[in-house]
């Protein structure tokens, strides 16, 4: 089963364009999937949680660090860069350092940064020479230690990795416990869901989710076949959603009303108060849609943000992303995850009057 590793790509960036474009075709070569400021050029608070996303979900990360520190982020007075650096450290993730060359004895380049960016630039490079680190001179010699040093930390250090769609029923069959499913898009997890729900009598059930147009009908199926059952429905803040809203598509936050006058048609068709259901929005992004059914049965979805067009404008999917079904003790480890996600979301949401 063939695997291939996303490695994100950390730097200061107008002043590096030449030495990125080498590191990414190095990363090509090798295989691998580049990830970094490429996909998020701008520097911003907002920008940054989507950023520190993605190298959480990288399997490795590369620091290239020149001669200029970059943006500051003004709360902590770090730059961005180095905020990005903090955080794969802090997180666990293998990570690699390239600094620049200098001959010994050199005082740093002089660039147009302030005197301050400077002296934080020579602490920040003290603090990668601490760890795993190599030295680069120029475009072709960094794309050189880049591949080597890279290679050595996969042998040393293997990562989870990712496959292809099309492999994942194979790996599922080869990997997983029986009483678990693979699905290649959640629309079809819950379709599949559906008649296991009007089966069986269910005390509560819970559905993490983005704007809930997925599980419209697998709602339609809580209220009709569950009508003792406690339901409880996270969506996503629409002002969440909004940085998704670009290049014509449907709006996220329409979607949501949909949602909400759906559930209040059911409540208006159902017996009175047969259809039980609490709604919250929650605030902290999540890459991850769930379904749990009293602590028995499990579905567990990803969502996929990506890149769009010219201008690079965010898009998130997560109808035709893959998603897992889990049934007794199969599911265990998969509620334990769902669970305290979903709990941790519900803790801090914002209640929605129905």
């Amino acid at each position: 089963m063939k695997k291939r590793y996303q490695v994100f790509v950390s730097s200061t960036y107008v002043d590096l364009l030449e030495e990125r474009a080498a590191v990414m075709q190095t990363l090509l070569e090798m295989d691998c999937m580049p990830a970094g400021m490429e996909l998020f050029p701008a520097a911003s608070q907002s920008q940054l949680e989507w950023i520190k996303r993605v190298i959480d979900e990288s399997d490795y990360y590369l620091l290239i660090l020149g001669d200029r520190y970059g943006s500051i982020e003004e709360t902590s007075g770090l730059s961005y860069t180095e905020i990005e650096y903090r955080h794969a450290v802090q997180s666990g993730k293998p990570v690699i350092g390239f600094l620049k060359s200098r001959p010994r004895g050199a005082p740093p380049a002089e660039t147009d940064e302030p005197e301050e960016h400077r002296r934080k630039l020579e602490t920040f490079r003290s603090l990668v020479a601490t760890r795993l680190c190599d030295f680069w001179k120029g475009p072709a010699d960094l794309a050189r230690v880049v591949a080597k040093s890279l290679h050595h930390l996969m042998q040393k250090e293997p990562a989870v990795g990712w496959i292809r769609l099309d492999q994942l029923a194979a790996a599922a069959r080869e990997l997983l416990p029986r009483d678990t499913e693979t699905f290649a898009r959640r629309q079809d997890a819950y379709a599949a869901l559906r008649p296991r729900l009007e089966g069986c009598e269910t005390q509560r059930i819970d559905l993490l989710q983005f704007s809930g147009a997925t599980a419209l009908d697998l709602l339609g199926a809580i209220a009709r076949s569950q009508p003792g059952a406690h339901t409880r429905l996270l969506l996503a803040h629409p002002e969440q959603t909004l940085q998704f809203d670009t290049g014509g598509q449907v709006k996220h936050s329409r979607r949501i009303e949909r949602t909400l006058e759906e559930i209040q048609l059911l409540r208006e068709e159902t017996p009175e108060g047969s259809f039980t259901i609490e709604v919250g929005f929650y605030a902290t992004p999540s890459s991850v849609a769930a379904v749990i059914v009293d602590d028995r049965l499990v579905n567990v979805g990803w969502y996929r943000v990506f890149p769009h067009g010219p201008e690079r404008e965010l898009r998130l999917r997560g109808h035709d992303a893959p998603a897992v079904t889990a049934l007794g003790d199969a599911a265990r480890p998969w509620l334990r995850f769902a669970r305290s996600h979903f709990e941790a979301l519900w803790a801090a949401r914002e209640p929605v009057p129905l």
